[in-house]
């Protein structure tokens, strides 16, 4: 691969700032409440109600409890709202009826969830390197970004030319494959950091050989962290400790 120090090497001290800085972000809430208590995420959704439109109700009374910490495989057709719940917890939609709290805080009082990622089965790709669109500007260990890029199985689009790390990615990726995409959607999300990752559909492009490759690698990488894996297909559960099962009407069968 072709030297990455003079673009990702950073000091300890520049490193430590700035994972300081993405921290303390994630911390704003409503000053009546103080600081979200970062150490223990756990997810728990009381009595949530949601529809898009009064006559169509997506949610009626669920509740649900998830650890801090915890792996979990989210599984049930499409339509049945998987994406819909989880979503919620980004503040795509208001929490009006019911509630979501995070870490004990409700949801409607964080004014920052950057410390939550989503990954959605269509997220974008900009024109420009491979570099480029893993880091966005980013500061990172060699030696961690070269963890991250085995992880995700990116060493095969590398290799596809000389230029390694600096092949051109053309806009939303149209010269790459859905799989291939997926994969540097998910590097790029692991550089940027999380305490809870949501992977909504975000490796369905991939064989199922493929995914659990990943995966596997993923949760044993990531132990102190939350990850939310939203599926429709039955495949890898047995990598996580729980599966949350749901259907239309957002029932859950733990």
């Amino acid at each position: 691969m072709t030297p990455l120090k003079d673009f990702v090497e950073v000091s300890t001290i520049t490193k430590k700032a700035h994972n300081a800085l993405r921290r303390l972000s994630s911390f704003h809430v409503d000053k009546n409440l103080g600081y979200l208590n970062m150490d223990k995420m756990d997810i728990e959704i009381r009595n949530l109600d949601f529809s898009y439109l009064p006559e169509k109700e997506i949610f009626n009374n669920i509740s649900l409890h998830i650890k801090d910490q915890e792996k979990v495989i989210v599984l049930g057709p499409s339509g049945c709202g998987k994406s819909t719940l989880f979503k919620l917890l980004k503040k795509y939609y208001e929490v009006d009826r019911g509630k979501i709290l995070i870490g004990g805080n409700d949801i409607n009082d964080y004014k920052d969830t950057s410390n939550i990622k989503y990954i959605n089965q269509n997220e974008n790709l900009f024109t420009g390197t491979l570099l480029d669109n893993l880091l966005l500007g980013r500061n990172i260990a060699e030696h961690e970004l070269e963890s991250i890029i085995d992880m995700c199985c990116l060493k095969e689009i590398i290799n596809k030319s000389n230029l390694g790390m600096y092949n051109l990615i053309e806009e939303n990726g149209i010269n790459l494959s859905g799989g291939e995409r997926q994969r540097i959607v998910l590097a790029r999300t692991c550089i940027q950091g999380f305490d809870m990752l949501v992977i909504d559909e975000g490796l369905n492009q991939l064989d199922e050989k493929l995914e659990r490759k990943i995966l596997d690698t993923l949760i044993k990488k990531y132990t102190s962290k939350t990850i939310i894996f939203i599926s429709h297909r039955n495949a890898n559960i047995d990598l996580f400790k729980r599966v949350i099962r749901m259907n239309k009407g957002g029932v859950f069968e733990n």
